[in-house]
């Protein structure tokens, strides 16, 4: 009974430790949210509390912790994805390979370790996310997606615009197909430069119909910067 009831406090702290890191993730617009996280840090702390409750020798327990490393890392390359020369879901793969560590730490028992590295994970994910923003320490990228009723003549000055302010063009696509010219490219800006100024850059060429920016860490903003 005593045993029953260890196990079930070992996956209780699994849970609720894998469920805050999956909240921050779900919160913050990522992929791989709660149930996710969840099912990787319950996982992780059965598979190791399955070895060392069924009396395997210190090297078994070694191979399945060393197995949960190797495993994460193939649900992680999942989460990572390349659009264009952006590479997103970096951070949502490190907190799937560092929740299972935790997980792997309780079902061990050794709840110190598992509790102290959970706080310093959502430390690093919401503290140091809030300092790279404040203090522009990344540079912000994205995709500008603008309909030109001027032709591909507002498609030059637009990329020409960009050129003068110093951003970084990394990828244009040309939609001449319909009546409205598409224009679709990703950037990178200069490190102080805000995107609401940029959109003003923008919109300030002649024939520029709709803006909408795609930001390359959160996605799409649906209609906050779309001009008609």
């Amino acid at each position: 009974m005593e045993e029953w009831l260890e196990i079930l406090l070992k996956l209780l702290i699994a849970l609720g430790a894998s469920g805050l890191i999956g909240l921050e993730r779900e919160i913050t617009g990522h992929k791989a949210g709660i149930r996710t996280q969840i099912l990787v840090g319950i996982g992780s702390t059965s598979l190791v509390m399955l070895a060392l409750y069924s009396d395997m020798r210190s090297d078994s327990v070694a191979r399945i912790m060393a197995g949960i490393a190797t495993g994460l890392g193939f649900l992680g390359a999942g989460a990572i994805m390349k659009e264009g020369l952006n590479v997103k879901g970096l951070t949502t793969a490190a907190t799937i390979w560092v929740n299972a560590a935790i997980g792997a730490a309780i079902g061990l028992g050794s709840y110190m370790i598992g509790i102290t590295t959970l706080v310093i994970t959502l430390l690093v994910l919401s503290v140091f996310a809030f300092m790279e923003r404040v203090l522009h320490l990344k540079p912000a990228g994205g995709t500008f997606v603008v309909t030109l009723t001027d032709g591909v003549k507002g498609a030059y000055d637009i990329i020409r615009m960009m050129e003068d302010k110093g951003v970084t063009v990394k990828t244009i696509d040309l939609d001449t197909s319909g009546e409205d010219v598409v224009l679709r490219f990703d950037i990178d800006l200069k490190r102080r430069m805000r995107v609401f100024k940029l959109i003003g850059y923008v919109n300030k060429v002649k024939g520029v119909k709709e803006i909408k920016w795609e930001d390359a860490e959160h996605g799409f903003v649906p209609g906050l910067l779309k001009i008609s």
